[in-house]
């Protein structure tokens, strides 16, 4: 079933599995919001990603647009409703593409900087 993109929603259904644009299995979509999805995935951490990035679904199955390897620029660590309203558009912040080893090293090395009295 295709659908037209700029349509606001989609009727995606909780449970269908999810491909990506060579069919490679992804996950699982285990929440919808209004403008993105939630994909579980097995064994690795769960993500959202825009709506816009499904090319076609049906009720057991959505495809994406992308490859795996491209999801990387896509994937966000919340839904919509916990983005700020700027980001909404669809676009992905530079704190979105840190992995949370990178976040974790630099909130080390701002305390390391920071003064300490002995």
């Amino acid at each position: 079933m295709a659908f037209d993109r700029g349509a606001p929603a989609l009727p995606l259904i909780v449970g269908s599995t999810v491909v990506d644009s060579a069919g490679q299995k992804i996950g699982v979509l285990s929440e919808v919001g209004e403008s993105y999805f939630k994909v579980d995935v097995h064994m690795a951490r769960d993500f959202w990603l825009p709506v816009d990035l499904v090319d076609t679904f049906d009720e057991d199955m959505i495809r994406l647009t992308v490859t795996e390897h491209d999801l990387e620029t896509h994937r966000l660590n919340s839904g919509a409703e916990q983005l700020p309203a700027a980001e909404l558009d669809g676009t992905v912040g530079p704190e979105d593409l840190v992995s949370p080893t990178e976040r974790m090293e630099a909130a080390k090395v701002e305390y390391l900087e920071r003064p300490h009295q002995l």
